[in-house]
């Protein structure tokens, strides 16, 4: 019986622990596998991670970046992310080369776009509407 991507990460977050980690993941590669779901297994991981927070009360968060931000600036980015969402966050830090410069953090489906190109488009858009 086929499961939604969904439904594997609802499955795994409510029953994953230290102990059986392992054969969870054997178990979800074989799944996606034969249901030829393979490329969405980076959609599968956020979505486990993200319910797995909720159920500790926490929100999920991942900051990009060009290259790896060092600890301090992690730790300023989650307390800055906590006061503004007034709740316990889970950041995630990853690398994204195509970011020439600054950061962008996506906490559920909200993009906050912190990248110098961002910076210029939100620049561009501010010239053209004339504000």
């Amino acid at each position: 019986m086929k499961k939604s991507i969904s439904k594997l990460a609802e499955i795994t977050a409510s029953k994953i622990n230290f102990q059986n980690v392992g054969d969870f993941a054997k178990a979800l590669w074989f799944e996606l596998q034969k249901q030829k779901k393979l490329g969405q297994m980076d959609n599968l991981l956020v979505q486990i991670k993200e319910k797995m927070s909720a159920s500790n009360n926490k929100l999920s968060a991942y900051v990009y970046s060009m290259e790896v931000l060092n600890e301090q600036d992690l730790k300023l980015i989650q307390k800055r992310l906590e006061e503004k969402y007034e709740s316990k966050v889970d950041l995630t830090s990853q690398t994204d080369k195509n970011i020439l410069g600054g950061i962008k953090i996506r906490v559920q489906d909200e993009m906050i776009d912190l990248s110098w190109r961002g910076q210029l488009n939100q620049l561009r858009l501010k010239m053209a509407g004339g504000r």
